[in-house]
């Protein structure tokens, strides 16, 4: 801010000779060639005094300039320096009008704290407007005014209150300096308040106008939005199905009701070569060979490091509670140290149901099973809103099961057909089984569960989990197994 001081030595002049202006101008153009031309050296001599200044003062200082003449490179010396107020004095006026046209729009100093003072000692009230498009009072000088003591401080604005929008602003700013002001806090904790004088002479009905802030984020592959959230809060916790081992971008911006700023500015990240379990609405990934589930153990189940979670009875399984109904998709995993013969005549390899009751006549029961009675029998059961699918006699098969090998199960069921695929080697080893029926009705379970091996039932421990089974890489989706799921 620059105090600019234009001196004239005759106030109120007027042009007594006409002819000796024309010979001013003429010289003055003669002058401002030389200046335009550099001629003498102004633009060096201008930059040596800019530096000098700068060097110097490093505090706001006073600069007196004795021939100011229009003040153009004094103007342009300044430019960027402390200087606090500029004083010009020259002998010729029209030189003087020149200088007084080039410093107008220079910026200029008020002493906002003298001011107060003033108004403390006369019982004065300030404007308290924040409106931004102007220079009003901010949290800081809010600050100064509590501290001098100004109690008197209120909530008016000079050019009346219809049609002012800065009433949000203006309260933001009061409670972040903490101003003591009763009737404001009993105002900002109600929607609607009644204000009225103690002569009954005036009257002011608030209603209030404050919308919420909200944030929008924005994920992008290139310029396509992949997945965005509006939160009103600062953070997202992104539950988007994103591509491992991927860079993105994101954005934010702000929103208040129909309004919003603009976006951010773009940042990146990258998406883990091999992601950590999670439960996202109706999918569900986890790895296991990590040492934790993402679901409920149930009786005893060890973590092998590297390995997977190893179902130690027929009573031990993990549960997984599906925050959304997945009405068609895929249930798979990856299981080691499956034996042909186990105990237990219809134990699960894995399992659904709806809630929590009986899965045994559950009536969404989905069971897969690999039976210890006859050993190896591969079998299963689905239930859909309109009919029940199994296997029945002779689609009971047997098969031989390596425990050193690696096993590959997908159950995967919608539009009217369930199918059951196993694979020795892993997901691109040989297919051992693949069987399946078309169905009516849709496989709808709410609330919606899925077990590694699976409860008992009534039916007793006979029909519990697969003992000793090792099971890695869950994968629930409707969306295709990725490749991060098949290590």
């Amino acid at each position: 801010m620059v105090n600019v001081h234009i001196h004239h030595f005759a106030a109120g002049r007027g042009i007594v000779d006409a002819e000796a202006l024309k010979v001013f101008q003429a010289q003055w153009a003669i002058y401002q060639k030389l200046v335009d031309s550099n001629v003498l050296s102004h633009a060096e001599v201008g930059r040596i005094l800019h530096d000098v200044l700068t060097e110097r003062f490093a505090t706001p200082f006073s600069f007196l300039d004795i021939a100011c003449g229009d003040a153009s490179l004094t103007k342009a010396a300044l430019a960027g320096t402390c200087v606090r107020h500029y004083h010009g004095i020259d002998l010729a006026g029209p030189a003087i009008d020149l200088a007084a046209t080039n410093l107008a729009g220079e910026p200029f100093e008020v002493d906002l704290e003298r001011i107060m003072r003033a108004a403390l000692e006369r019982g004065c009230f300030l404007e308290l407007n924040a409106q931004p498009d102007r220079l009003d009072l901010n949290d800081v000088h809010c600050h100064m005014a509590k501290e001098l003591g100004l109690k008197h401080t209120k909530f008016v604005d000079a050019s009346g209150l219809r049609g002012n929008q800065s009433t949000a602003r203006e309260i933001a700013l009061a409670l972040r300096v903490a101003l003591e002001d009763k009737v404001l806090r009993e105002i900002m904790g109600t929607s609607e308040a009644t204000i009225v004088s103690k002569d009954r002479s005036a009257r002011i009905d608030y209603h209030t106008t404050n919308v919420p802030l909200a944030h929008r984020f924005q994920i992008l592959s290139g310029s396509t939005v992949v997945a965005e959230f509006r939160t009103s809060g600062t953070t997202w916790a992104v539950d988007a199905n994103l591509n491992e081992n991927t860079t993105y971008n994101w954005r934010a911006r702000g929103e208040q009701g129909g309004s919003f700023g603009p976006w951010s500015e773009t940042w990146t990240f990258t998406t883990p070569e091999q992601p950590e379990g999670y439960i996202r609405g109706n999918e569900l990934y986890d790895p296991l060979f990590n040492g934790r589930t993402v679901g409920q153990i149930v009786g005893p189940v060890t973590f092998i490091p590297g390995v997977g979670a190893k179902i130690e009875g027929p009573a031990s399984y993990i549960q997984y509670n599906l925050p959304q109904t997945l009405t068609g998709g895929e249930f798979s995993i990856l299981v080691t140290n499956m034996r042909t013969n186990t105990e237990g005549d219809k134990t699960k390899v894995m399992a659904m149901a709806e809630g929590d009751a009986d899965i045994t006549t559950n009536d969404r029961r989905f069971t897969i099973e690999k039976r210890g009675n006859p050993p190896g029998v591969i079998a299963w059961r689905v239930l859909t809103s309109n009919q029940q699918i199994d296997t029945v006699g002779a689609e009971r098969v047997r098969r031989e099961f390596d425990p050193n090998q690696t096993y590959f199960w997908r159950a995967s069921w919608g539009n009217n057909r369930f199918d059951l695929l196993i694979k020795s080697g892993g997901v691109s080893g040989n297919t051992i089984y693949s069987f399946g029926k078309n169905y009516r009705g849709v496989y709808d379970p709410n609330p919606h569960r899925a077990y590694i091996g699976g409860p008992a039932g009534r039916a007793g421990l006979d029909s519990g989990s697969v003992d000793g089974m090792i099971v890695r890489q869950v994968w629930i989706s409707s969306r295709p197994r990725p490749s991060f799921a098949n290590k």
